[in-house]
């Protein structure tokens, strides 16, 4: 996964072609396999590729996507998520 690539979030729908519900076998089909895998205090799965999380329900519906800092380009409705407001 590059994490270079601009991405657009839409809240409560997903990041580009990713979307919330999908299984952890639809996010891998479009952003590949993921780097490592563990489990948070609720024992839902997370799934990491190249500092990008991935957090799914029990029943294994994708449920929260998350960016690290250095993803500077990250947009919502062309506001910059990371960039410094003015």
């Amino acid at each position: 996964m590059d994490v270079t690539q601009i991405f657009r979030l839409e809240p409560y729908v997903g990041v580009e072609a990713v979307k919330f519900g999908m299984s952890p076998d639809e996010v891998e089909g479009l952003w590949g396999a993921p780097d490592r895998t563990s489990s948070n205090a609720l024992k839902e799965r997370v799934e990491y590729r190249s500092g990008v999380s991935a957090t799914y329900s029990k029943e294994n519906a994708l449920v929260e996507l998350g960016f690290p800092r250095t993803c500077t380009n990250r947009s919502v409705r062309g506001v910059a998520v990371f960039s410094p407001q003015r």
